[in-house]
C-alpha cells in the first residue's frame, strides 16, 4: 500500500506492518494482511478493522504445513490508546502476555494446538482487544 504523508512523500506501509528478528515476529500495525516468514516457518494472517472494531485476530500456522520454528515469539505493539493491559485470548483462553519495551509478547507460538471453530485445525488463534 502506498500513501503520501503530510509532506507529500510517497511511503510504502506494507513493509512496516511486521518486523522480523532472529527470535520473533512483531506486529507493528493492526491492518488485515498476511505474512509468510521462512526464517521461522511462520504464516501469519491478521484480520483487523481498526478503528471501527477494537479486536484483532491473528491466525498462526506453519508456512510449510509442519511446525513453526521452536522458540518463535509473537510481539504485538502496544498502542498508545491502551491504558493498562490488553485482553489477549489464545484459542479461547485468556492469557497474560508479558509486556516488554512497548510490546505484548506471546512466547513460543505454535501451529495446531487446538481445534478452533471456523478455522483450519492447523491454525492457532490470537485475539487482542
Amino acid at each position: 500500500m502506498l500513501y503520501r504523508n503530510r509532506y507529500g512523500e510517497l511511503l510504502q506501509t506494507g513493509r512496516y506492518i511486521y518486523t522480523v528478528s532472529e527470535d520473533s515476529v512483531a506486529v507493528q500495525m493492526f491492518y488485515s494482511s498476511e505474512l509468510k516468514d521462512d526464517t521461522h516457518n511462520l504464516k501469519l494472517k491478521q484480520i483487523a478493522n481498526m478503528p471501527n472494531e477494537d479486536k484483532i485476530t491473528l491466525q498462526v500456522s506453519a508456512a510449510d504445513g509442519g511446525q513453526v520454528a521452536e522458540g518463535t515469539d509473537l510481539k504485538l505493539r502496544k498502542p498508545d490508546w491502551i491504558a493498562g493491559d490488553a485482553a489477549i485470548t489464545v484459542n479461547g483462553k485468556t492469557v497474560k502476555a508479558e509486556e516488554q519495551n512497548g510490546y505484548f509478547v506471546i512466547a513460543d507460538v505454535k501451529a495446531g494446538d487446538d481445534h478452533i471453530p471456523d478455522a483450519d485445525e492447523s491454525d492457532r488463534i490470537y485475539h487482542a482487544g
